[in-house]
């Protein structure tokens, strides 16, 4: 009996202990702050140059230096862990307490608000379009055709009034028809007979119209030929959008957008690099590439070396707000605010934008 009561106590003792060294725990875990050295900030990182990028292990970009700043004021201390190169995703983790803030270039939209908070803005933003000017085969034949049908209109509307003009002055003595005035003009065009000296000066004048008309000609069909100026921006309002087929990175709200004005769409499977890269190779397939204005810019130029064709689009698909995103229980939403506030309004927010978007950075200042 002595045996079984001790074995109890030694049990209940232990329980005791046990509950106590977890109580302990938990009571370490929440004394410390969010912020603090013992328990940093998870900062998701979406790495889109140039707002976010990894060199050699240490982050940069538009996002970073504006987190650094804030940080630094704040006395946050932090960790950056890469995300998921898929937007939707990264939200999700977020939300799921992966990381308590996100950092990238992030749109804001309904459906996510229905799950993530947003910090105000730190970018007002455009939505474009990575394209091409080049000319298919079909389309020179079709200007090729145009050009020559062109030609003959603007020699028939010449012949016509020369032909007129020697008719309405010819002497009253003159049976000659109006019909017969045009053939004596078509036939003059190169060779100018023995005549009046009207008539002559009329036919001389008619044929250097018919030079100019030629050397026009032989110039637009020259220039067709070797696509030199007949290649021009093919979107400039929404009608040239719809059923056209382009490329979205997977998870990008522009998903939605872009289907909202009946377009369709292609999701790729990678980061925004990738996907320009991917249609300057297959230009032949897709209508363009669609992300923030400020990546298709620096991609128009970067793949030139692929598909010298590419162009920035200067139609706009719609305005968009770039922000950084964090979950419910992030505590610290309000200093990340008023940080993105001051920033802005120092001009601080400018000299940092100014660095990695160029002449866009005005669009940081709100």
């Amino acid at each position: 009996m002595k045996k079984l009561i001790l074995i109890v106590l030694i049990i209940l003792l232990s329980n005791v202990v046990f509950a106590t060294e977890i109580a302990k725990d938990n009571v370490s875990q929440t004394k410390y702050s969010l912020g603090s050295k013992e328990n940093p900030i998870k900062v998701g990182v979406q790495l889109v140059d140039p707002f976010a990028l990894k060199y050699q292990g240490i982050y940069q970009g538009l996002v970073i230096d504006y987190w650094k700043h804030i940080a630094e004021e704040n006395n946050w201390h932090y960790v950056f862990l890469d995300t998921t190169p898929n937007y939707s995703q990264s939200l999700i983790d977020t939300k799921n307490g992966i990381y308590d803030v996100v950092l990238g270039n992030f749109s804001t939209t309904a459906e996510r608000v229905s799950f993530i908070n947003y910090t105000r803005p730190f970018m007002l933003n455009k939505i474009s379009i990575l394209t091409s000017n080049k000319t298919s085969p079909f389309t020179i034949f079709l200007n090729v055709v145009y050009s020559i049908f062109e030609f003959f209109i603007v020699i028939f509307i010449v012949i016509g009034f020369v032909a007129l003009s020697l008719w309405f002055f010819k002497p009253t003595d003159d049976k000659t028809t109006l019909y017969e005035y045009y053939m004596i003009a078509c036939v003059n065009i190169l060779a100018v007979p023995d005549s009046s000296r009207f008539k002559k000066g009329v036919l001389v004048t008619l044929m250097l119209f018919s030079l100019i008309a030629k050397a026009l000609l032989i110039g637009n069909v020259t220039s067709t030929l070797f696509g030199l100026s007949l290649a021009g921006e093919p979107f400039l309002s929404e009608k040239d959008i719809s059923n056209k087929l382009f490329i979205v990175v997977k998870g990008s709200s522009f998903v939605q957008k872009m289907r909202a004005l009946n377009a369709r769409v292609y999701e790729f499977d990678g980061n925004n690099e990738q996907a320009a890269e991917f249609y300057a190779r297959n230009i032949d397939k897709y209508a363009g590439y669609v992300t923030d204005y400020a990546l298709i810019y620096k991609y128009t130029n970067q793949f030139k070396n692929i598909e010298p064709s590419l162009i920035t689009s200067s139609y706009n698909v719609r305005n968009d707000i770039l922000a950084f995103a964090f979950n419910y229980s992030f505590p610290l939403g309000k200093e990340l605010n008023v940080g993105i506030l001051k920033l802005q309004d120092t001009n601080a927010a400018y000299s940092i934008c100014n660095v990695y978007v160029g002449d866009y950075a005005k669009n940081c200042l709100m």
